[in-house]
C-alpha cells in the first residue's frame, strides 16, 4: 500500500515537472535550483558589460563584433536613458517634454527604441542573451534621482539620501511601472516579437546597484526589489529576475582559512582614491567618513525576496576602498567564496552571478596591463571553482586606443579589427572553456 502511494506520488510529481515544462515558452533560460538550465539543459554565461549599444548601429556592430570575436554568450547593456527636454529625444528611452508638471507625460520616443529592437535582434542572431538593467541608483542616464524628479519628489538637498524617497514613493511607483510595462510590452519592429516573448533576454534587473542609506535595516532596499520584480512579473513571467546589487554583506564573519587569507583589517574604513570622501568595508558595510552611515543593501536579504529569481553581486575592490595591487587576486577569491558560503549556510538555492567585476589602469602603462591581467586572470579561476551561473567584465569599449592614452579607464578594448588590449584573449580563452566548463 505504501508502495503504491509512494509511485503515485512520484508519477504526480513527474506530471507537475513535465505541466511546468509544458508551460514554459521554448528556448527560456529558467533557474533549476542553484543552476540555470533552457529546455532541460544546463546553462552557464561569461558576459561582457557596455553601456554605449544605444548609442547607434555603428556603435552595436562595432561591439558585436568584438563579442564575436571574445566568443561571450551573454551582454549586459543599460535598458535605461531618462532624458528631460531640451535633450535629444533620439537618444531617449524615456522622455519629458514638460518637467515640473506632475503627473509627468511621458514619451518613449520611437527612434531610440527602434536602436534597442537593433540590438535585441542582432544579439538574437549571434545567439547572445541579454542582462537588462530597467532603472540606475547612481545619476548616469537618468537614475532613479531622475525618476524621482518626475514623480514630484523635492530636488535632492543630502546626496543619495533624499533620492531614497523613491523606493517608498507612490508615485514614483506608478512612473517606475508605466516604464517598466513600456519596455516589457514592447513589440520589437525587426522581429515582431514581444519583448517579455524573447528568449534572447536572459535577466530583467530591476536597478543596477539599488543602496539605502537613509534605512540601514535594508528593508526598504529589499522590499522594493521584490515589489519592482513583482511589477515585472505582472507583465512578464517568463524571464528570470535578478537583484542587480552590489551583494554588501552583513554581520558575516570569513570561516575558513582561505575567507581569512585576505586581510580585511589592512583596509578598515580607508579612503577610497576613486571617490573621494568614501571609505569602504565590503564585508561588513560601506561607509561614508563624514557619518560612517552604512549602504542599506544587504546581499542576502535582498536575495532571499521571493520575487527574485537569481542573485548578483559586483567586485569593485579598488573601487571600494583602494587595495594595494597585490591583494586583489586574494580580495576576489573572499569576496566570491563568501557570497557562495551565505548562500549554502542560509540553505539558498538560487542561480548565483558575478554581474560586474573590473580593474582601473592607466593606459599605455606595461604594469597597467599586467595589474588587469592578474586580477581578471584571479576571477576567473574562482568563478570556475565555485561554479557560479555567470560573470561579467566591465567594460567593453570600442574607443580609440589613441583617445584614451595615459587615462585611468575600465575600457577593454577589443576590437572585430585591429590590435587588442592583452586582457583580450585572457577574455576569450577564458570564454571558451567557461561556458563548456572545461579548466581554466
Amino acid at each position: 500500500m505504501h508502495f503504491r502511494i509512494y509511485c503515485w506520488f512520484l508519477f504526480l510529481l513527474s506530471t507537475l515537472d513535465l505541466q511546468a515544462q509544458t508551460a514554459r515558452p521554448k528556448g527560456f533560460v529558467y533557474a533549476d535550483g542553484s543552476e540555470l538550465r533552457v529546455d532541460g539543459e544546463p546553462y552557464v554565461f561569461f558576459a561582457a558589460n557596455s553601456y554605449s549599444m544605444l548609442d547607434s548601429r555603428m556603435a552595436a556592430d562595432q561591439q558585436f563584433a568584438s563579442l564575436q570575436k571574445l566568443e561571450v554568450n551573454a551582454l549586459r547593456i543599460f535598458a535605461f536613458a531618462n532624458c528631460d527636454a531640451p535633450a535629444d529625444p533620439k537618444r531617449c528611452l524615456v522622455y519629458n517634454r514638460q518637467p515640473g508638471i506632475f503627473p509627468p507625460k511621458l514619451e518613449y520616443p520611437e527612434e531610440a527604441w527602434q536602436q534597442l529592437d537593433y540590438v535585441l535582434k542582432r544579439a538574437r542572431d549571434l545567439q547572445i542573451r541579454l542582462i537588462m538593467p530597467l532603472a540606475n541608483y547612481w545619476d548616469e542616464y537618468g537614475g532613479i534621482n531622475k525618476l524621482g524628479e518626475w514623480a514630484g519628489l523635492p530636488p535632492e538637498q543630502k546626496p543619495f539620501f533624499d533620492r531614497e524617497d523613491f523606493y517608498r514613493s507612490e508615485a514614483a511607483r506608478a512612473v517606475y511601472q508605466d516604464i517598466v510595462q513600456h519596455m516589457v510590452e514592447r513589440v520589437n519592429h525587426l522581429t515582431g516579437i514581444a519583448y517579455k516573448d524573447d528568449p534572447t533576454i536572459l535577466i530583467w534587473e530591476p536597478i543596477n546597484e539599488a543602496r539605502g542609506r537613509s534605512d540601514i535595516t535594508g528593508q526598504t532596499v529589499s522590499g522594493w526589489l521584490n515589489w519592482a520584480a513583482g511589477v515585472i512579473k505582472r507583465w512578464d513571467p517568463h524571464h528570470l529576475v535578478g537583484t542587480g546589487s552590489e551583494g554588501f554583506l552583513k554581520d558575516y564573519v570569513p570561516s575558513s582559512d582561505s575567507l581569512a587569507a585576505f586581510n580585511y583589517d589592512q583596509y578598515p574604513f580607508q579612503a577610497s582614491r576613486f571617490h573621494q570622501g568614501r571609505r569602504t568595508n565590503p564585508l561588513t558595510q560601506v561607509v561614508e567618513i563624514e557619518n560612517l552611515v552604512p549602504e542599506g543593501s544587504y546581499f542576502l536579504e535582498d536575495c532571499q525576496q521571493p520575487m527574485i529569481d537569481v542573485c548578483s553581486f559586483h567586485a569593485w575592490p579598488y573601487n571600494w576602498f583602494a587595495v594595494d595591487q597585490q591583494d586583489g587576486p586574494t580580495f576576489i577569491q573572499a569576496w566570491v567564496q563568501s557570497h557562495v558560503e551565505v548562500m549554502r549556510k542560509a540553505n539558498l538555492q538560487k542561480p548565483l552571478y558575478l554581474g560586474e567585476f573590473g580593474r582601473q589602469i592607466v593606459r599605455n602603462s606595461a604594469q597597467g596591463w599586467d595589474d588587469r591581467d592578474v586580477f581578471y586572470a584571479a576571477t576567473f579561476r574562482v568563478a570556475q571553482g565555485t561554479k557560479l551561473a555567470g560573470l561579467g567584465f566591465w567594460n567593453l569599449s570600442i574607443a580609440a586606443p589613441e583617445a584614451l592614452k595615459n587615462q585611468i579607464s575600465f575600457d577593454v578594448i577589443c576590437p572585430g579589427q585591429g590590435s587588442w588590449d592583452s586582457t583580450c584573449p585572457l577574455i576569450r580563452d577564458f570564454s571558451t572553456l567557461y561556458t563548456s566548463r572545461k579548466a581554466f
